[in-house]
């Protein structure tokens, strides 16, 4: 007759000591901010208490910083992978940074001049793979511009731009 195994029930330390190590092992990867870190942790099947007293603990030891985290975003972003205000907005409010710290972060980072700037880049690469001839004028100029506002880009800042565009056209 084989012998049945009991579940291994895990004591309160084990299941610490593994939330702990799950969470050094995702911010080894890159740095998260809280509410990702908690969706992860979840995931993998850590109860909330105790997914709690690991992120408290990580904020103790400024592992987990929520600032720290926008901004190493935003520089990212504005290096690698152009976007404006509103996208960078969006997608820092979906990674659960509260807005208080999105604005601020935003108006430290992101000048008027940098986000123009942006905008002129990613203008001349859609340019480079798309060719004027395809299109009648206007409808070229008009997809640019959605384009430029699918990326975050503000009204004024896109209409700025593709104006200038036109004029050396």
């Amino acid at each position: 007759m084989k012998k049945r195994l009991l579940p291994v029930r895990k004591n309160l330390d084990d299941c610490l000591q593994s939330a702990k190590d799950d969470a050094f092992n995702l911010l080894s990867y890159r740095e998260r901010s809280e509410n990702e870190l908690k969706k992860r942790l979840l995931r993998k099947g850590h109860k909330r208490a105790i997914i709690n007293q690991v992120i408290a603990r990580l904020k103790d030891l400024d592992y987990l910083n929520d600032k720290r985290f926008a901004e190493m975003w935003i520089r990212d972003r504005i290096a690698n992978k152009p976007r404006g205000r509103y996208y960078l907005k969006k997608e820092l409010k979906n990674k659960g940074v509260k807005p208080a710290v999105i604005a601020s972060v935003l108006n430290k980072l992101l000048t008027d001049g940098n986000e123009k700037e942006m905008a002129e880049k990613l203008a001349n690469k859609w340019i480079k793979s798309h060719s004027i001839d395809k299109y009648h004028e206007a409808e070229y100029f008009l997809r640019l511009k959605r384009y430029l506002r699918n990326k975050g880009f503000s009204f004024d800042l896109v209409n700025i731009v593709v104006s200038k565009i036109e004029e050396n056209q």
